[in-house]
């Protein structure tokens, strides 16, 4: 029993003796170890303190912009619809149209002889009716325009706005759910029939002889600037 515990004794001694001679030898490793174990928590630290930031501000800078773009946009539009509507309220107040029973709708802008127009047609529900109206962004005049004219009518000269009643007679050719058309001594002109007086038109045969009442102004076969009021048979 003495002896084991002799020769435990001797085992204890000597590794501790080994342990010292190894640190006493190699200082260097040891510091190293120690130095690595105790830095590695701080720079692990320093990367996520440093990045939190970084992404934070990159989220606060993107929602900036995005608000920034929301703003300008919305300034946009709105300037937008204020020179729209103080185009549309121009035109009513200068054509003599029954705007409870007409509306004005935008289309593209356009560009005649080198000037730059907003352009708006005239609809009664689903139709268009009459000539386009244009607006000159320079000068705000307001002119009209048809497919037939070779420049801009200023809005004080053109007849399709005249009250005055004119009638023609023509005889069936072709009939369709929004339109007929007819054959007139000025050639063939195509006229609606929706929408307007048609107390008087029994029949729209092929054939049967209308009678046309319209204002405005129906030049040859062209029937831009009329403002057909009613359809009736005649014998």
């Amino acid at each position: 029993m003495r002896k084991l515990l002799s020769a435990a004794i001797i085992v204890v001694f000597c590794t501790a003796a080994g342990i010292f001679a190894y640190r006493y030898a190699h200082p260097n490793v040891i510091q190293r170890s120690t130095a690595a174990a105790v830095s590695q928590p701080a720079a692990s630290a320093d990367i996520t303190s440093s990045a939190e930031p970084s992404e934070s501000t990159e989220v606060e800078t993107e929602t900036a912009s995005s608000d920034d773009a929301e703003i300008l946009y919305s300034g946009v539009m709105s300037e937008g619809i204020s020179k729209e509507q103080s185009d549309v309220d121009r035109i009513k107040a200068a054509v003599d149209l029954d705007w409870n029973r007409y509306a004005l709708k935008a289309s593209p802008a356009k560009v005649l002889q080198g000037k730059t127009y907003s352009t708006f047609d005239i609809w009664d529900e689903d139709y268009i009716v009459g000539p386009r109206i244009l607006v000159d962004q320079g000068t705000k005049d307001i002119y009209t325009w048809a497919p037939n004219d070779t420049s801009p009518v200023p809005i004080a000269k053109d007849k399709a706005f005249d009250k005055t009643p004119h009638s023609i007679i023509g005889t069936v050719k072709d009939g369709a759910m929004m339109s007929v058309t007819l054959t007139t001594s000025n050639g063939d002109i195509t006229v609606r029939r929706l929408g307007i007086d048609t107390t008087k038109l029994s029949s729209l045969k092929i054939g049967d002889r209308i009678k046309v009442t319209y204002t405005g102004i129906i030049n040859g076969t062209d029937t831009t600037r009329a403002f057909i009021i009613k359809l009736e048979n005649v014998s």
